[in-house]
């Protein structure tokens, strides 16, 4: 898939957001929090209906029968400063499960988001469906624009609602499970100077239970067992950097006693354990990078706890446990490994 771009509009800054490309996972800055939410929701009549400028409670799975017709959310939650003038991205699902066959995009006016205000002029780039002309490939293309204000006055700010509203026809004759998630390829966020920052696209996904009831979701992180990438330590956005089909938060791909999920968040290299030379930040313990544990690394800790993202002394690099606080379980990480070498 070529790489395509769109824009955010933010506190006063244009950013690009460029998606679908090829790339490597990096922690994203901490910014007080996430820049945007999207997903699915497998359930979007549940307590409150979903709207163009509303949320209910999400619903990570949904029990149909063959032949069943129903409909999944694409939804959004932005913050304050950030303004939404286009999106893409590929709904992904098992096409021996479930087809598309209708996109709430389709239609004048469709009552979705980006649309919510007056003066809005949404066009829908994705590949219309129909029931006639179902999409049955696995794979189906979402895009949305809003040309009618460069500026972004004209769409809803610090919001959330649905992007689109697909519906789906059961075409399983078993009981199978079918995935229902959004691929957004991490890629990168400009300021208005031009420069990228590094940013990840969270995508929470969804499940399709056919002819069965839905599956348990021990770590309550709104993936199915059958699906979670990591089932016992929650990890909604399901990351996974060396892409093995095992989350980021429940393996140490180089076996240095960190799993991936802390090794990222501190952006000391997830894949190897020991440091090449002096400037190589591979395993966490050795903040100075000379291959041994020293009481010169521990030092790097003094003023420095309960320091929290946005304190001046704060570090991620010395934030072990990836929390947003430095802590003396963080120092602990040392216990025993003083003169511990690599090689």
């Amino acid at each position: 898939m070529a790489r395509s771009a769109w824009l955010i509009r933010g506190a006063g800054s244009f950013f690009v957001l460029t998606l679908l490309g090829v790339g490597v996972l990096r922690p994203p800055p901490m910014l007080g929090g996430s820049l945007t939410e999207i997903g699915v929701d497998a359930k979007p009549y549940v307590a409150a209906t979903n709207t163009a400028t509303s949320l209910s409670s999400r619903e990570a799975c949904i029990s149909v029968n063959t032949n069943d017709t129903f409909d999944v959310d694409i939804f959004i939650k932005l913050p304050q400063d950030v303004y939404l003038l286009g999106w893409e991205a590929e709904f992904k699902y098992d096409p021996l499960v479930v087809n598309v066959i209708g996109n709430s995009l389709q239609g004048s006016p469709p009552n979705v988001f980006q649309n919510a205000n007056q003066g809005s002029n949404v066009v829908n780039l994705s590949t219309p469906v129909s029931p006639q002309n179902p999409d049955d490939d696995g794979s189906y293309w979402l895009s949305a624009f809003d040309f009618s204000a460069p500026d972004g006055s004209s769409n809803p700010q610090g919001a959330q609602g649905v992007l689109a509203r697909l519906t789906l026809k059961a075409i399983a004759s078993g009981a199978v499970t079918s995935p229902a998630n959004l691929d957004f390829t991490y890629g990168q966020v400009k300021d208005s100077e031009g420069n990228p920052i590094p940013y990840t696209m969270p995508s929470i996904p969804a499940a399709i239970a056919v002819n069965q009831v839905c599956q348990l979701d021990y770590d309550h992180d709104g993936v199915v067992d059958d699906l979670d990438n990591c089932p016992v330590t929650a990890n909604p956005n399901q990351e996974d950097v060396d892409h093995d089909q095992i989350g980021d938060h429940c393996e140490d791909s180089d076996n240095d006693g960190f799993i991936d999920h802390e090794e990222l968040y501190m952006d000391t290299d997830w894949a190897d354990n020991c440091p090449d030379n002096s400037t190589d930040d591979a395993w966490p313990l050795d903040i100075t990078k000379d291959k041994t544990i020293r009481m010169d690394d521990v030092l790097n800790f003094a003023g420095r706890l309960k320091a929290k993202v946005g304190d001046q002394n704060y570090s991620n690099r010395l934030d072990f446990s990836a929390d947003g606080v430095i802590r003396m379980d963080d120092v602990l990480r040392y216990a025993g490994k003083l003169k511990e070498t690599c090689t």
